[in-house]
């Protein structure tokens, strides 16, 4: 897909207000922010976030996690590919403003990376230059900081009530310093070869895809690969490399911001 598609004024209040109380209640539970629908993946809210995707992208996903977060100027991501896309073939993050009402443009991408056949799965910032990294070939790209931004993609102003339909196998950052609750739901594609790339990167270097190819026998019957999850969650908790892309040195602050949130929703 595209970097980006926008699905307008397609989530209610009752919407927003039940994610905002899923998180309250899931960091509450748990000190977590991440994995607060893994149980409940097919409820009504997330299967109509999910049929909203597939009708946008015109094809069938897979839940495959989701995670709150508030940035601000003290806290934001750099530029990035999810580490998911190192081991699957295809995913699509919703991105599902919470607070304030409107934001805009809150995501940006590198213009002309990872679009072709070139991949590219990290990059080191030093000064004034960046240099893209592919783990599997060892070439690196080399930009100097003016022109990735001379032709960075911008995302458009988005209200409380829409989804933002980002591609992760891009790189993404966060956008703006302005204050902003959200969440995202990431959904994963197969094709008739199934869920993982053949020449995926080695699963000794990240212990997250490790964990993944461990439950490779069981993407044929997806409920019962979300269990396989669940149970490496719920044993491991922060501990789990499942959990370790979701900043979890951050994990009291977005806890604290998640209840915060749900607390203003009930004050209105």
């Amino acid at each position: 897909m595209d970097a980006f598609y926008v699905i307008k004024n397609c989530l209610s209040k009752d919407d927003i207000r039940s994610l905002k109380q899923s998180y309250s209640a899931h960091c509450r539970n748990t000190g977590m922010p991440c994995y607060a629908f893994l149980e409940n993946s097919t409820n009504d809210l997330v299967s109509k976030i999910r049929t909203l995707v597939e009708r946008s992208i015109k094809k069938k996903v897979s839940y495959l996690n989701d995670f709150f977060f508030y940035t601000s100027a003290s806290f934001s991501t750099p530029w990035h590919v999810d580490t998911e896309l190192y081991l699957f073939k295809e995913a699509v993050n919703a991105w599902i403003l919470l607070d304030p009402d409107e934001i805009d443009n809150p995501i940006g991408f590198v213009s002309g990376i990872n679009t072709g056949t070139n991949y590219y799965q990290s990059v080191i910032t030093e000064g004034a230059m960046y240099s893209f990294v592919n783990y599997i070939d060892g070439e690196i790209l080399e930009l100097g900081a003016d022109e990735v931004e001379a032709c960075r993609i911008n995302t458009p102003n988005i209200a409380v009530g829409d989804i933002l339909l980002i591609n992760p196998s891009l790189f993404h950052r966060t956008n703006t310093t302005k204050r902003k609750g959200a969440c995202i739901f990431k959904f994963v594609m197969h094709d008739e070869n199934g869920y993982f790339h053949r020449d995926h990167l080695p699963e000794i270097m990240w212990p997250e895809l490790a964990v993944y190819k461990s439950f490779e026998k069981h993407t044929d019957n997806w409920p019962r690969f979300l269990k396989e999850v669940q149970k490496e969650v719920n044993k491991n908790g922060k501990e789990s490399p499942l959990v370790s892309g979701f900043y979890p040195s951050n994990f009291d602050y977005l806890v604290t911001e998640a209840q915060r949130l749900c607390a203003q929703e009930r004050i209105r």
